[in-house]
């Protein structure tokens, strides 16, 4: 009978924690992307640096997160060098890098990322604005940068699913300014 309880009890000592994962993408894959998953806790699970498109979907299907959470466009302007998104922001006092050549590649692998992680949900976030929001100072060492970015996306994340996150437009999101500041 303690053997049978035991397994029984075992089970819940195996139970799926909640993971976030944040991934701060670069535009070319020969390029650092941060990588970085945390508990509902925010204890970080966890993290490091990436390249391929490859081994960025396998270190999200390792972890199998709630929310998924890209620094990188989702969407492409319809016309011009900005989105809805960046006047929207920019409005709001957060500037964010028009649509040249580098920010369509982000974009482009961004949105081919998002397609080949549909079994889960993936949101758009932009780290140096969840920063600010947050009262996070960033990192000045562009390595250590792109993990503390991918942690604050992850963070990011984990507000979105705790519904402390506002729609800017489309899948980006940030932190809700009153869930801060209240």
């Amino acid at each position: 009978m303690h053997g049978k309880n035991f397994k029984e009890d075992k089970r819940y000592l195996h139970m799926k924690k909640i993971v976030f994962c944040g991934i701060d993408l670069a535009s070319k894959e020969k390029n650092c992307t941060g990588v970085a998953c945390i508990d509902v806790d925010g204890n970080v699970i966890e993290e490091g640096i990436l390249f391929s498109d490859r081994s960025i979907v396998g270190f999200v299907k390792r972890n199998k997160p709630k929310v998924v959470a890209i620094d990188a466009p989702l969407s492409i302007p319809s016309f011009g060098s900005m989105r809805d998104e960046e006047r929207i922001l920019r409005k709001e006092g957060h500037y964010l890098f028009p649509f040249f050549k580098s920010m369509r590649e982000l974009a482009v692998r961004g949105m081919e990322l998002d397609k080949r992680l549909d079994e889960y949900k993936v949101i758009e976030v932009c780290p140096s604005v969840s920063a600010k929001i947050l009262g996070i100072e960033r990192e000045k060492n562009k390595i250590r940068r792109h993990v503390q970015d991918a942690k604050i996306a992850a963070i990011t994340a984990k507000m979105y699913h705790e519904g402390r996150c506002s729609l800017v437009k489309g899948k980006f999101y940030i932190p809700s300014i009153q869930d801060v500041k209240g």
